[in-house]
């Protein structure tokens, strides 16, 4: 998302009782949403996605742990001085002393490009409000229209994105070949390691005989070795054990919505859960062969923007069927475009 984002959150993460009041104030008066944490494990969910971190001596060190091109701006208590080799080992951008320097922090903070850092290659996680909405089409179809993208089926005892896409006799390797360590690995090793479909789509599913669920520490892993390098795709469910763990890895969150009473109800329910998380979240209508809601209710019921509208496509099942779906469908193309503006800005 290469637009600047405003009103993202700041993170700050200042133990510091003294400055601790001051550093609120200061993201207050910036206009921007604070989150409040010094828990490192909070540090490192919300730092893909926040305008920057506020960090003082004592959580400096987490920042060794984040991305690094996350903007961090280090803070200490009058009268000084700015220990600077915390300063640069945490990789700040700028060092003040507040509150003598809070207005320099405040004009930092209230710079219209001070914003996630998602660029060109966003994590985007797609959910289905209800079961059977597309969710697996629509990651695949957006994945294409990326053309270079990484596409990762998160369900274990799903059919199978690569089924869908034709490729689930590729040898190539699944989620039982990759380590449960959460350890980075080289980005392009990954994505060559993994089937592909055309034009440079790399998916990542399971096999039609593992007897294991897609670890936590296994996602993250890819996700964050991959990050950066192309746009990422998550296909999951509402109901799976993984879901927070994608939504919290994700810049933005596509919720799949089908023209129907229950599915809105869900949504509705889905949305401010999402929105506690910290994630932006657009929504997709899923049209129905007989629907009683149309876009602007479903906009007004669960409260998400409804960037789009995906019709039913007739012929698409059966294409799945003989051979996978080869190529985007047409009907697609419009919806796909629209979501996509939203997304690149």
């Amino acid at each position: 998302m290469n637009t600047p984002h405003p009103s993202a959150p700041v993170l700050v993460a200042v133990a510091n009782p003294t400055i601790h009041p001051e550093a609120l104030h200061i993201v207050a008066a910036a206009g921007r949403e604070c989150i409040d944490t010094t828990d490192p494990r909070e540090i490192s969910r919300h730092a893909h996605r926040v305008a920057a971190m506020l960090v003082d001596a004592t959580t400096a060190p987490h920042m060794a742990s984040i991305p690094p091109n996350t903007r961090v701006m280090y803070l200490e208590p009058e009268p000084g001085p700015i220990d600077y080799e915390k300063a640069m080992k945490s990789g700040a951008e700028l060092a003040v002393i507040v509150p003598a320097q809070s207005p320099e922090l405040l004009k930092a903070l209230d710079r219209r490009d001070v914003a996630p850092r998602a660029g060109k290659y966003p994590v985007i996680a797609v959910i289905g409000a209800a079961g059977g909405a597309g969710t697996s089409t629509l990651c695949a179809a957006l994945a294409a229209d990326y053309r270079e993208a990484l596409l990762i089926d998160t369900e274990h005892f799903s059919g199978g994105i690569d089924l869908l896409l034709g490729k689930e006799d590729d040898p190539s390797i699944r989620w039982d070949d990759v380590p449960d360590s959460g350890e980075k690995v080289p980005a392009s090793e990954l994505l060559a390691s993994l089937p592909c479909v055309e034009p440079n789509v790399r998916i990542l599913a399971a096999t039609r005989d593992s007897v294991t669920h897609v670890a936590e520490q296994q996602l993250r892993g890819v996700v964050e070795s991959v990050r950066g390098t192309c746009p990422i795709i998550i296909d999951v469910q509402r109901h799976h054990v993984l879901l927070e763990s994608c939504v919290d890895l994700a810049d933005l969150v596509v919720l799949l919505v089908p023209a129907e009473i229950r599915s809105v109800a869900a949504a509705a329910q889905l949305v401010p859960w999402l929105r506690r998380r910290k994630v932006d979240v657009v929504g997709v209508l899923r049209e129905r062969a007989w629907a009683s809601v149309d876009r602007e209710e479903v906009a007004r019921v669960t409260g998400a923007d409804i960037v789009a509208t995906v019709p039913t496509i007739k012929g698409l099942p059966r294409e799945v069927e003989l051979g996978g779906m080869a190529t985007i469908p047409r009907a697609l193309r419009r919806p796909l475009a629209q979501l996509r503006s939203h997304i690149d800005g």
